[in-house]
């Protein structure tokens, strides 16, 4: 046998680097684009696919790379599938381990997905204004910057149990996987609506008949509103979308034949930035107001609509729906009229896009 020379040696240590360099390259490119990210693992779509009725010994068995600590399962996604998402938490409830409760989304500590996530949200969630999102046991939460996001449903409304649990599990993973992955969803936009209070059209409330009695006022609600929310017999909590109210509080007179007692209005933080043009629309659509200075220093005033036997009042706290009137004649509260409840509502669902100019302009 020839013994080869050390010159032949280095020619094929030569050819071994230069035919494995690019492999090499492409090894250490994968290793660091791999960051975080593990080689085997669950992808969004098999989340969504995942039936939720699980323990937490069955789900994590069920999915790739996950790991189980007390009432928790982490699933680690696979290699580029969650992008900017590293992994998914499932929690449980201790009274409650049928069903998860809760399911988190943490991103790449150089994430910076929290405006992208918080918009993809919206769409869904039409009632959310800002980072986070509470309605009737349902809560939604971004972090602004890096962009986890989660959700948590409690089982048990008021000590009972909560009778719209798995639905609300349910509709809140899609939205979730909808608005981190674009995952499409089978649940439909009036299930959100109807579950987790996505936000009713503004101008249905204007088909609620106001000469509704109490005795049939949760029928009448429910029928309009299946996701209204109630924390008394005589009060409901409606989600709506619009851009500077999230919802509106309507309560009933406490008695036989009682009517509609009151309309209160939550607004949206960017309502004060917003309001001069809200006063400018209503104005167009519901007449010329009665105007009150109520801080000369401030230089803050209030603007009240007359329509009809009512009024609507604009000022620095936000809307508000003034009360019926006492009837004197049947000693009895008043209702108040059909036709102004209508063009009320009907003026606050036009204004919505003057509304949303301003509120667009804060950020």
């Amino acid at each position: 046998m020839t013994k080869k020379s050390n010159g032949d040696g280095w020619k094929i240590a030569g050819w071994i680097a230069v035919s494995f360099l690019p492999m090499l390259i492409g090894l250490g490119a994968a290793l660091d684009d791999c960051a975080g990210a593990y080689v085997y693992g669950v992808t969004p779509a098999e989340l969504a696919a995942e039936p939720l009725t699980r323990t937490p010994k069955q789900l994590a068995h069920d999915l790739s790379n996950t790991s189980v600590k007390s009432n928790r399962v982490r699933a680690n996604f696979l290699v580029k599938a969650g992008r900017p998402y590293e992994h998914a938490d499932f929690e449980w409830n201790s009274k409650r381990l049928d069903e998860p409760s809760s399911l988190r989304l943490y991103a790449d500590r150089e994430a910076e997905n929290g405006p992208v996530v918080m918009r993809a949200l919206s769409r869904h969630l039409r009632a959310m204004h800002g980072t986070s999102y509470v309605w009737s046991g349902v809560s939604f939460n971004v972090d602004d910057k890096r962009g986890d996001v989660w959700f948590k449903v409690d089982p048990f409304v008021g000590q009972r149990p909560n009778p719209l649990f798995a639905r609300q599990v349910e509709a809140a993973r899609e939205v979730l996987l909808d608005a981190a992955f674009n995952v499409p969803m089978k649940v439909s936009e009036r299930e959100v609506e109807d579950v987790l209070g996505g936000g009713y059209p503004t101008g249905d409330l204007a088909k609620l008949d106001t000469t509704t009695h109490l005795e049939q006022a949760r029928a009448a609600v429910l029928a309009l509103f299946p996701g209204a929310a109630s924390s008394t017999a005589t009060q409901f909590e409606i989600a709506i979308d619009h851009p500077l109210v999230s919802a509106v509080d309507i309560d009933w007179y406490n008695g036989p034949s009682g009517t509609i007692s009151s309309v209160r209005f939550t607004m949206v933080r960017s309502f004060d930035s917003s309001r001069a043009m809200l006063e400018s629309c209503l104005e167009k659509k519901l007449g010329s107001p009665r105007v009150l200075v109520t801080n000369y220093a401030a230089g803050t005033k209030s603007y009240t609509f007359p329509v009809g036997k009512t009024a609507l009042t604009l000022d620095s706290s936000g809307l508000e729906l003034a009360s019926p009137r006492w009837d004197s004649a049947t000693g009895k509260p008043a209702t108040y009229e059909p036709a102004s409840w209508k063009s009320i509502f009907g003026a606050l669902d036009a204004c919505r896009d003057s509304a949303e100019i301003g509120a667009n302009n804060t950020h």
